[in-house]
């Protein structure tokens, strides 16, 4: 893989990130990335960092993606796979309008509502 390297203006921004980072996931990101640059192998980063170093590949492949968008962006964490979260204010709702009700009238068979773990 040919070496990391980051545009100036970029590692302006990633010094910053590194110091004032909205999130430590992202200050991570920053300082590995600025390794990189400085020449650091990525077997060295993930050692570092104890992380695998498919991960800072990642990191890097999605550094590179993202390259039309602000440095912060470019850092953040990517989209998390797996089952997603609820909207806060809509299942309760939803719960207090049937949870007074007979379970039969909604075609269950069962007289009572009940929370399995």
């Amino acid at each position: 893989m040919t070496p990391f390297v980051v545009r100036p203006r970029d590692r302006q921004q990633l010094e910053e990130l590194r110091r004032d980072p909205p999130a430590a996931n992202s200050r991570r990101r920053a300082q590995a990335l600025l390794w990189l640059d400085e020449g650091e192998s990525v077997q060295e980063v993930a050692e570092r960092l104890q992380l695998s170093w498919q991960a800072i590949y990642q990191w890097i492949t999605r550094f590179h993606a993202r390259s039309s968008l602000p440095i912060a962006t470019r850092v953040a964490d990517g989209l998390q796979p797996g089952r997603p979260r609820t909207g806060w204010g809509v299942i309760d709702p939803l719960l207090d309008a049937v949870i007074d009700r007979n379970p039969r009238d909604w075609g269950y068979e069962a007289t009572v509502w009940t929370a399995l773990p």
